[in-house]
């Protein structure tokens, strides 16, 4: 098949790194497939990912191809076209046949966070065939938006992210994403941690972002980690904290799983896949910082739980393979 991606920028997100996923083994599976990505991305990628050992796309088998603007023009012909994101699906519902089938690969509830919200929501109307990436993504497209949704759940990069661990450590440690975006709870998640070293205060704080370390709290710190790098800063986490009030899926955490962390998190929606209270994780409700703070107490102070609920969740990613992904996807674009 001919295969076309549209993406609105190639910066480093959970949500590139699973369309450059697809994209990549699509093409090692012998499919023609072109990234398409405005020009304006370029740049601010390239200076995005001077901290980057290695950029994102370097492995890429696919194309990718750079236009001015995403206009029809510089879209080639292709079996199928996917949006990946709300500022693409405008221009996916508008294209001829020859661009290929329609397909929206919905990665977020975005109106929620992003754009205004009539004109985003707008998209979830369009008569393109979707696909989302959770279960709680699905049933808003369903019970919102009377829209029928393939449900192909994130996979995680199960060959890289494992554990490496022999024992979680006497001291527990803790970890945490940081995050720009105000929705993604980080400073929700430093409070957390905060009130839970006054009682237990050997606890140390591990943070990655894709950013430089702006925040007056004492941690460790580890910027834009590479995928072996996040490997080696995972399993040296004992227990990863999502506060985060909404997530299509929640990547980071389910990557956390597959390296054995236990998981304490909010039910941010898109984590329900793999966070099932009391088995996989220790769930509390969004913007609960007593609930969350309580749920990350009780795992550093019971250890036949914390090991419980970290080999139980290692054990349930172990279902959101690649391989999986990329099949089902595979037939759903023929």
């Amino acid at each position: 098949m001919r295969i076309t991606f549209l993406t609105p920028h190639i910066g480093s997100s959970g949500g590139v790194r699973i369309i450059m996923g697809y994209a990549h083994r699509l093409a090692q599976k012998g499919h023609q497939v072109t990234v398409v990505c405005p020009m304006k991305s370029r740049l601010r990628s390239f200076f995005h990912n001077l901290a980057r050992t290695k950029p994102a796309w370097t492995d890429l088998s696919a194309r990718l191809k750079f236009v001015p603007v995403l206009s029809e023009k510089y879209m080639p012909q292709a079996d199928a076209i996917v949006a990946t994101a709300w500022q693409t699906a405008g221009l996916v519902n508008t294209l001829p046949a020859d661009k290929g089938k329609k397909f929206y690969l919905i990665q977020h509830y975005e109106s929620l966070f992003h754009g205004n919200k009539a004109e985003v929501d707008a998209t979830y109307r369009y008569p393109i065939r979707q696909i989302v990436v959770s279960t709680w993504l699905k049933e808003i497209m369903e019970k919102q938006f009377n829209s029928h949704a393939e449900l192909i759940e994130d996979p995680v990069d199960l060959d890289v992210l494992y554990p490496t661990r022999s024992a979680f450590n006497k001291d527990k440690v803790i970890g945490l994403l940081n995050h720009p975006w105000e929705w993604k709870g980080t400073a929700e998640g430093i409070e957390c941690f905060k009130r839970a070293q006054k009682q237990f205060p050997g606890i140390k704080l591990i943070m990655f972002g894709a950013q430089s370390n702006t925040l007056n709290v004492p941690c460790e710190y580890y910027c834009n980690p590479d995928r072996n790098a996040l490997r080696a800063v995972l399993n040296k986490i004992d227990i990863f904290l999502s506060a985060s009030w909404k997530e299509g899926f929640g990547l980071t955490a389910a990557e956390a799983l597959a390296c054995g962390c236990g998981l304490v998190t909010t039910d941010n929606g898109g984590c329900r896949d793999y966070a099932m209270h009391e088995q996989t994780a220790l769930v509390s409700p969004e913007k609960d910082l007593t609930g969350l703070t309580n749920n990350l107490i009780r795992l550093i102070n019971d250890e036949r739980l914390l090991t419980d609920i970290a080999h139980k969740g290692r054990l349930h990613i172990q279902r959101f393979s690649w391989g999986n992904a990329v099949n089902k996807l595979e037939m759903v674009l023929a």
